[in-house]
């Protein structure tokens, strides 16, 4: 119930869903799976304050088990295993700036 709660009542949810393995690849986390089932609800629901959810995986994670086609993923790409920090964080940075400004509209 914390979860739903805390979800719910935030305007803006994030979830990477991409957990190392032991063998170097990445697999989603059933944890974050079900919370970002509970995301895509509650985004769509007028009874809570979460308006948009940004979905992050590893480029090289396996299909994703449920259907996020309306959210558009934001990737994580590594090269040779490193993580271009300031390549990610630009692009994290423009798709929060893209619905906060959206926000701003709906509520003109």
């Amino acid at each position: 119930m914390q979860v739903i709660r805390d979800i719910g009542n935030s305007e803006l949810g994030l979830c990477y869903f991409s957990e190392p393995t032991t063998e170097g690849q990445f697999q989603d986390n059933p944890n974050v799976l079900f919370e970002a089932g509970m995301m895509q609800a509650l985004a769509n629901s007028p009874s809570t304050r979460l308006r948009a959810w940004i979905p992050v995986r590893e480029k090289e994670s396996p299909s994703i088990p449920f259907d996020i086609a309306s959210e558009r993923i934001l990737s994580v790409d590594r090269a040779d295993g490193k993580l271009d920090k300031t390549s990610f964080a630009d692009a994290l940075r423009k798709r929060v700036a893209t619905l906060i400004e959206n926000a701003k509209h709906e509520n003109d």
